[in-house]
């Protein structure tokens, strides 16, 4: 009997060992080493709760969130693709939008062309304009020769309908063109008309009409 006892005693210690390690390996997989949790440094975290109690804190970080935000939307391929359409619509159009007062030209240049009003937009011709149209004359003129030489065209052709569907500036050259009804000697057309400016003196001026 005391045999088995001793036989018992050795068995429990033996196996006593291998208990332990297999509830300290679940132990440790419950609960991470302290190792692996991110510790703060104190140093640098009174030093950011002190920031954050500066004036304007919170604005400047929402001010820099927002540069971030634009920063990594302009770095996407999509983005950069937008970017590169809308440069090449703004060259196909002449760079950049036309200005008020050049618009307010070009609308009068417009309005006298498909009323045969030569007249309403005489007085904002250049000392030299270029005329150019179809079926008639070509070439640089005065702002008299010029007039009579529109004045004269349109007795005979009638345009309708005419729009400046493109208005804008390339290499400080205003511009506007566009298409129009075209009727002479009972045949019907379709002509393009572009009208350019150029800066005289402190005025802006007709130095270009074109129908052809």
């Amino acid at each position: 009997m005391l045999i088995g006892f001793v036989l018992l005693l050795l068995v429990t210690c033996l196996n006593f060992p291998v208990g332990a390690q297999e509830r300290s390996g679940k132990q440790r997989e419950k609960h991470p080493p302290s190792s692996e949790v991110p510790r703060v440094d104190p140093v640098r975290q009174g030093s950011k709760s002190k920031r954050a109690a500066e004036p304007g804190f919170q604005e400047r970080e929402a001010k820099a969130k927002r540069e971030r935000k634009i920063t990594e939307a302009r770095s996407r391929p999509e983005m950069r693709q937008d970017s590169s359409k809308r440069i090449d619509v703004q060259k196909h159009i002449g760079g950049r939008p036309v200005r008020s007062d050049h618009k307010q030209i070009f609308d009068t240049v417009r309005s006298g062309l498909v009323g045969g009003q030569i007249a309403s937009f005489s007085d904002l011709m250049a000392p030299q304009v270029y005329v150019n149209l179809r079926g008639g004359e070509s070439g640089y003129f005065s702002a008299s020769q010029a007039y009579y030489l529109l004045e004269n065209y349109l007795r005979t052709r009638k345009l309708s309908g005419l729009e400046f569907t493109t208005m804008g500036e390339a290499e400080s050259t205003p511009y506007a063109t566009g298409s129009a009804g075209y009727s002479h000697k009972g045949s019907r057309e379709i002509a393009q008309v572009y009208v350019s400016l150029s800066e005289v003196g402190e005025r802006w001026m007709i130095s270009q009409i074109k129908i052809y």
